[in-house]
């Protein structure tokens, strides 16, 4: 998990980005600590962030089209972080 969080601090995508360091730190927390399901779906970032699901959507778009994230299910949609970008 250090060596994630020293690469996500250091990668110039997101300078001033404060909610996309958030979603990524903490589905981190839940590639790196969750023994089953992991993911997390808009309404559980929301809630987590105190941030709305319409800004969560945009991040999680944004960090998708990145290459930053995968999705996996429908309704709901589950967002994890691709491990291309942990092992990259």
């Amino acid at each position: 998990m250090d060596g994630f969080i020293e690469k996500l601090f250091k990668d110039p995508r997101f300078y001033d980005k404060e909610l996309y360091y958030g979603i990524l730190f903490v589905l981190g927390q839940n590639y790196f600590f969750s023994v089953e399901d992991k993911g997390l779906t808009v309404r559980e970032l929301a809630n987590i962030s105190n941030r709305s699901k319409q800004s969560i959507r945009q991040a999680l778009k944004d960090l998708y089209d990145m290459g930053v994230l995968k999705t996996k299910g429908k309704r709901p949609v589950i967002y994890l972080i691709d491990e291309r970008y942990i092992e990259e």
